[in-house]
């Protein structure tokens, strides 16, 4: 049975990454780890511990996973993230793929992940505020967020009540809010209705229902194309 034994660990020339102190750890195989003096006490690794290989081993994957999981944690609490994007950001910090897996895993299980809330949020967010996006366009953006098609379907019919509003009077809404001065001043001209558009096609909307829109605000007017 191989053994692994903790041969020293030196406080006094601790490394200091980032914010924390780490110590170095040197093993019976003169290999040399560092650990905070909180992972020492978690994991019990102290001057003079002995492990099986194979017990040591899962040590060190346990305090990868550990530490992927407090950097995830700060994440999630400095700005909510979606699953997909935590991950990517833990990887170009340096962390491994499985343990940020891992960390992933435990931060669902304790509630500092959950993709199906994020998506309530933004939906609400989006559809309550003043960006006047699509519902096909918010879809998009959530899926470049990471967040599976499943849960945004799911979300959407769940919260379909607050969707339902006919397209020409949400355009008809930006309209007013967005161009409150040009609609309501005297310069209005034809390239005035081009920017609306362009505007208005960029946030997801459907062509006739645009011309619908415009037409219904300034009356009778020629469709432009």
């Amino acid at each position: 049975m191989e053994i692994v034994k903790i041969i020293s660990v030196t406080g006094e020339k601790a490394e200091k990454r980032g914010r924390e102190k780490y110590n170095k750890v040197i093993t019976s195989e003169n290999e040399e780890y560092f650990f905070t003096d909180e992972e020492l006490f978690k994991f019990g690794i102290f001057s003079g511990s002995q492990f099986e290989k194979q017990v040591w081993e899962e040590k060190l994957e346990e305090a990868d996973v550990y530490r992927a999981y407090r950097k995830g944690i700060n994440i999630a609490v400095f700005k909510r993230n979606t699953r997909a994007e935590i991950y990517s950001k833990l990887t170009s910090k340096g962390v491994m793929a499985q343990a940020a897996e891992s960390a992933l895993e435990l931060m669902e299980e304790n509630g500092y992940i959950n993709d199906e809330k994020y998506t309530e949020s933004y939906i609400k967010s989006q559809m309550d505020g003043k960006s006047f996006k699509t519902s096909g366009i918010i879809k998009q953006e959530l899926l470049r967020k990471g967040v599976s098609e499943d849960i945004i379907e799911k979300v959407f019919k769940e919260k379909y009540d607050c969707l339902k509003e006919d397209g020409v009077e949400k355009i008809k809404k930006f309209i007013n809010y967005k161009y409150y001065k040009l609609i309501n001043g005297s310069s209005m001209d034809y390239n005035d209705i081009i920017k609306i558009k362009r505007a208005l096609y960029a946030k997801g909307y459907d062509s006739e229902d645009i011309n619908r829109a415009i037409n219904e605000i300034w009356g009778d007017r020629e469709e432009l194309d």
